[in-house]
């Protein structure tokens, strides 16, 4: 279930807090271009589950927000009554997809952006087939339902094990202008736009935690994992 009453508390703190932002400002904060007083915050939203939709987006739009939203094709393509089965064997905290409809309505008024294919770890167990099916073939669907430029990835997992080279690789020769990692830090002028870091949040947390995980503490302790990671892509 989606807890929409913290979600909007959090999304009132937020607003007053940072700038609404969209993933264009990320190039502004790149390249030292950003004008604004506060911190800007881009928001994203994984897996393509139906609450998304039907909860989180009215919120979002009420509070001036557009977002990111990652999906898995193959979970768009599934039939409906075999989602359930779907996300127990891909690893999806759900059991319903957005609509093609649904899909269609995120790409005109808010982004999309990939999230592999069928919600594959990028591992470098994977065989080459199986990444660019994951890296590319996922852009390409995505496009084909959505009519629109797919420049967004968002890896799946964010264990260590989970960041494979070969994928690494894929993702930054297959037309990507941005992809995002875990492991909490912000972009700064020395940020990779294909080596973006995200800071988890839940919509069931209270306003205290979310302070708590903004504050830079998570940070410092992802820095190790953080390290660990890049060393094993070079």
């Amino acid at each position: 279930s989606f807890h929409a009453r913290s979600f909007e508390c959090q999304l009132r703190y937020l607003q007053s807090t940072f700038v609404c932002s969209t993933p264009e400002h990320l190039q502004q904060a790149i390249t030292k271009k950003w004008n604004y007083s506060k911190p800007g915050l881009v928001l994203s939203f994984d897996d393509g589950l139906k609450n998304n939709i039907s909860v989180a987006v009215p919120l979002l739009e009420k509070y001036g927000f557009k977002a990111i939203f990652f999906v898995p094709p193959g979970f768009i393509d599934e039939p409906t009554k075999t989602t359930a089965a779907y996300c127990r064997r891909n690893m999806i905290n759900g059991t319903e997809s957005f609509t093609r409809e649904d899909l269609l309505y995120l790409a005109r008024n808010h982004f999309v952006g990939s999230h592999s294919y069928d919600h594959i770890r990028l591992s470098n167990e994977l065989t080459r087939a199986q990444v660019r099916r994951e890296v590319v073939d996922s852009k390409s669907r995505l496009e084909e339902l959505t009519g629109k430029s797919i420049r967004y990835f968002g890896w799946v997992g964010g264990e260590e094990w989970s960041y494979g080279r070969l994928a690494a690789s894929e993702i930054k020769s297959s037309g990507y202008d941005y992809s995002f990692v875990g492991n909490s830090f912000p972009v700064t002028e020395s940020t990779d736009p294909l080596w973006i870091h995200r800071t988890n949040l839940e919509a069931s947390w209270s306003l205290s935690m979310v302070r708590f995980q903004l504050c830079g503490i998570p940070d410092i302790w992802h820095w190790p994992s953080r390290r660990r990671i890049r060393a094993g892509l070079l």
